[in-house]
């Protein structure tokens, strides 16, 4: 098996979740400091135990309606062996989602959110995605 074709394939996938800003991808306008804070930055991964997958936290500052920002960080998914490879967001709500480790099984993959009170708790989404539960 060649490892660095997937190796280099998912890096090329990861580094478009990170690219896929919306404000910069939508003209040809020149980069602005505030278009900086909009840019998504790949924290951590995992990668599950056939090296089919990779799990990954993404940081991003959004823009809010009053003009100022706020952070999230969500959990995306990317099958390697797919003839795709389009990443799959797992989490959508505006926190914390981060430290995403694949279960021994593959199923699943757990992480840590925090919680309104800021306090992390650990939660558990399938790969096929859905709601994560606590």
């Amino acid at each position: 098996m060649n490892c660095s074709r997937p190796f280099s394939r998912s890096l090329a996938i990861l580094s478009s979740i990170a690219l896929a800003s919306p404000s910069l991808a939508a003209g040809s306008a020149p980069i602005v400091t505030s278009d900086l804070a909009q840019l998504r930055v790949i924290e951590r991964l995992d990668v599950s135990r056939d090296g089919a997958r990779v799990a990954c936290e993404v940081h991003e500052t959004r823009r809010d309606a009053d003009g100022g920002y706020h952070d999230a960080s969500h959990l995306w998914l990317v099958n390697l062996l797919s003839k795709d490879g389009e990443p799959v967001q797992l989490t959508t709500d505006d926190r914390w989602d981060i430290q995403p480790v694949f279960a021994p099984d593959g199923r699943s993959i757990a992480f840590f959110r925090q919680d309104q009170g800021g306090t992390m708790q650990v939660h558990v989404v399938p790969i096929g995605g859905g709601e994560p539960r606590a």
